[in-house]
C-alpha cells in the first residue's frame, strides 16, 4: 500500500497526539485540585473520573461503526475533544467541567484513549511489514506521547502563578490546533466501512478473546493508578500541592519516555511476548512497594522506579497487535482492544475514590496485585509467540 510519504505520515500523526497527550496529562492531574478546591469528595471525584471514562468508551465504540471515511472520523473525534475543552475553559465551573467531560468523551486517566488512537495505530501500522520498522516507529509514535505528557506536567511547574483559567483555556487552545498535523498525513482509503469486510479465522479469533480479556484484567488495574487517581492519592495521603504534582509526574513520564526508546531496541533481542511480560512485572513490584513505609520520599522513589520499566510493553504490545491480525481486521481489532481497556477502567475510579476515602493504602497495593496476575497469564498462554 503506497501512503504517498510515509515518514511524513507518521510523524505527523506522533505530533498530533503529543499535542493531545499534553492536554490529558495536563487535566488528568490537575482536575483533582480543581474539583477537591470546590469541595468534591474523593468518592465523587472518582465517580467524575469514572464518567469520563464512560463516555470516551462510548465514542471508542460508537466511531468504528459510523460508515464513514477514515479522515472524517479523525475529525469528528477532534471537533468533540475541541468542543469540551473549549467548554471548560469557557465555564470554569464543576457542572461546566462534567458537561465537557462526558460531551468529549474526555479519559482523565492520563493515557490517550481517545477514538483516534486506533485509526493513528492502524496507520503507522500500514506503512511497514517488518515487525522490526514497526517496532521502531511505533516506539517513536509513544515516544512524543510521553514528551507531550512531560511537557503537561511540567507546565504548572515552570509558570509562575498558574491558574486554573490558565490551564483550562492553554487546554482549549492545544485541543484546537491539534488538527494542523493531521492536514499533512496521507490516511489509508480501508474499507473498513464497505460490505464484505474480511472476517476473523478460529485463532485469530481465539487470540483476539484471549487478549481482549487480559487487557481487560490490565486496564483494570492500571485503573486504579491512573495519572487523576494518583494525584488524587498523593493530596489525600501527604497533602501535595499541585505543582509538586506537576514535577512528580514531569519526572515519571520522562521515564516512561526513556523507558519506551528503550524497550524497541529488547524486544527486538528478546522477543514481544518477554518484553512485555518481565518489565511490566518488574514495575507491578514497584507498585506494591509505594505504600508500604508512608514516607513521601519513598513512595515517589518507588513510584520513578515503577515507571522505569512500566511503559515498556507499550511499544512491543502494539507491534504484537498489529501483526498477529491481518492489515484488513486490524482496525477492528485495534478499536476493540482500546474498547475493552477503556469500558475495563471504568469502574476502577469509583471503587478507588472509595478507597482513598476509606483505606488509601490499599489502592496502589490492589492495582499492583490485578497487574501482576495479567503479566503471569499473558506469558502463559503466548510464551511460545515468536514475534
Amino acid at each position: 500500500m503506497n501512503l504517498g510519504k510515509p515518514d511524513l505520515s507518521g510523524f505527523m500523526i506522533s505530533v498530533s497526539r503529543s499535542m493531545r497527550s499534553f492536554v490529558l496529562t495536563l487535566l488528568s492531574f490537575s482536575s483533582p485540585y480543581f474539583l477537591v478546591s470546590h469541595s468534591v469528595s474523593y468518592f465523587n471525584v472518582g465517580m467524575i473520573i469514572l464518567a469520563g471514562s464512560a463516555a470516551s468508551t462510548i465514542y471508542v465504540y460508537v466511531l468504528p461503526v459510523l460508515r464513514i471515511r477514515i479522515i472524517r472520523r479523525v475529525l469528528l473525534s477532534w471537533f468533540l475533544f475541541s468542543f469540551a475543552t473549549v467548554t471548560a475553559a469557557v465555564t470554569l465551573t464543576v457542572a461546566g467541567f462534567i458537561f465537557a467531560v462526558v460531551a468529549g468523551g474526555i479519559s482523565l486517566s492520563g493515557k490517550d484513549m481517545s477514538p483516534n488512537q486506533p485509526v493513528e495505530q492502524y496507520v503507522i501500522g500500514s506503512l511497514f511489514t517488518s515487525s522490526r520498522e514497526k517496532n521502531l516507529h511505533f516506539s517513536f509514535y509513544n515516544f512524543l506521547s510521553y514528551a507531550g505528557n512531560t511537557a503537561g506536567a511540567l507546565f504548572v511547574v515552570l509558570y509562575p502563578g498558574v491558574t486554573f483559567r490558565l490551564i483550562f483555556d492553554v487546554c482549549a487552545f492545544l485541543a484546537v490546533a491539534s488538527v494542523f498535523p493531521y492536514m499533512l498525513v496521507k490516511f489509508p482509503e480501508h474499507s473498513t466501512h464497505r460490505r464484505g469486510t474480511p472476517k476473523l479465522d478460529r485463532e485469530a479469533r481465539s487470540s483476539r478473546n484471549r487478549l481482549a480479556a487480559l487487557f481487560a484484567a490490565d486496564a483494570f488495574g492500571g485503573g486504579f493508578v491512573s495519572t487523576s487517581m494518583l494525584a488524587l492519592w498523593f493530596l489525600a495521603v501527604f497533602s501535595v500541592p499541585i505543582r509538586q504534582s506537576g514535577l512528580i509526574f514531569a519526572f515519571v513520564n520522562i521515564l516512561s519516555g526513556i523507558s519506551i526508546i528503550a524497550s524497541g531496541r529488547l524486544s527486538m533481542k528478546i522477543g514481544t511476548i518477554r518484553t512485555m511480560v518481565w518489565t511490566h512485572l518488574i514495575s507491578n513490584i514497584f507498585l506494591i512497594l509505594m505504600p508500604l513505609f508512608h514516607i513521601l520520599v519513598l513512595s515517589e522513589l518507588f513510584l520513578f522506579a515503577r515507571q522505569a520499566t512500566s511503559q515498556m510493553d507499550v511499544s512491543p504490545r502494539d507491534t504484537f497487535v498489529n501483526t498477529v491480525f491481518s492489515p484488513e481486521v486490524r482496525p477492528r481489532t485495534n478499536s476493540q482492544f482500546l474498547a475493552v481497556r477503556n469500558v475495563s477502567t471504568i469502574p476502577s475510579p469509583a471503587l478507588g475514590g472509595a478507597i482513598i476515602q476509606a483505606v488509601p493504602d490499599l489502592l496502589p497495593f490492589s492495582a499492583g496485585i490485578i497487574k501482576s496476575a495479567y503479566d503471569v497469564t499473558l506469558y502463559v498462554l503466548f510464551r511460545e509467540n515468536k514475534i
